[in-house]
């Protein structure tokens, strides 16, 4: 049986299965009942968090099935994608036993799934600077991964050192990535033939310092950028899925208040806007954030 309590500070060295939780307003996330505002972080209440130490010491990168009924998350502690079925669709606190890939290729920070097969998966490596594409025999069933790489690109990172995270729109023809070397950006990327990883190619670019995460959501009309530092920057596109010339909609570093600025590693938007989940690696623990 889950353990519960009130949240304060630091997510404390617990095992997988326990779980904390607090609340913000009744309606918002400022503890003033101030309603929420849709794809507005900072007015979104901490819901949860998943303490992930059990099985990963260094969690940065996280995914959700289309459906919100499986998490996955790596680590660059093991290099493996860890996956919890969830009971109740995108509520981390119901996540399940958690269950294995083999071990990947290099020093993994950020991973995203075909979603609409299910049986591909990209991992990006910020010790070679290289971008894995991974198979599944079985689709969203991790522990039917292919340990060998079915492609690889390492052209793209050339001057884009230390790639931090990985996003991929359903189509397999674009990628969002963030990276917190020398050039510290989040970037976009195409390729002309979906998921073929050797006609991969750059297509714009604006630097953000440390940027870890970066996810477009709400069918590419906005996207958000998270900082290591723990801050979230949201964004209304120019035009669907291009970073080029956004409105910048708020910044916030709220999240502050539940977890450790200093070990953010990756952002998720469910589908519908109505939830937001933030991985971390000094507190190996994954939040979740709802209207």
């Amino acid at each position: 049986m889950p353990k519960f309590s009130n949240f304060s500070g630091n997510i404390p060295n617990i095992s997988r299965s326990e779980i904390t939780i607090a609340y913000g307003g009744a309606d918002g996330g400022d503890g003033n009942g101030v309603g929420g505002v849709i794809w507005n972080s900072s007015t979104y209440k901490f819901a949860g968090a998943l303490s992930v130490s059990a099985s990963e010491n260094t969690p940065v990168g996280l995914w959700f099935r289309p459906d919100g009924t499986r998490m996955y998350y790596v680590g660059t502690g093991s290099d493996i994608i860890r996956e919890h079925t969830l009971s109740r669709p995108w509520d981390i606190l119901s996540a399940g036993a958690v269950t294995s890939s083999p071990v990947l290729t290099g020093n993994i920070t950020g991973i995203a799934f075909d979603d609409t097969n299910g049986d591909k998966v990209l991992a990006v490596d910020n010790g070679t600077n290289i971008i894995y594409k991974y198979s599944l025999a079985t689709p969203w069933n991790i522990t039917t991964l292919n340990a060998t790489p079915v492609q690889t690109n390492s052209a793209i990172f050339t001057s884009n050192q230390l790639p931090s995270s990985v996003w991929a729109r359903s189509d397999g023809t674009l990628l969002m990535l963030g990276n917190t070397g020398t050039t510290a950006a989040y970037r976009t990327a195409t390729m002309s033939t979906a998921w073929d990883l050797t006609t991969l190619t750059a297509s714009a670019t604006i630097p953000v310092s440390g940027s870890v995460g970066a996810v477009f959501a709400d069918n590419g009309n906005r996207f958000s950028i998270l900082t290591l530092s723990g801050g979230i920057t949201n964004y209304i596109a120019s035009s669907a899925y291009s970073i080029t010339g956004p409105t910048v909609i708020q910044g916030t570093s709220s999240i502050g208040r539940w977890s450790n600025l200093s070990g953010n590693g990756d952002i998720y938007w469910k589908n519908d806007g109505s939830a937001f989940y933030v991985i971390n690696s000094a507190d190996d623990a994954i939040y979740q954030y709802t209207l």
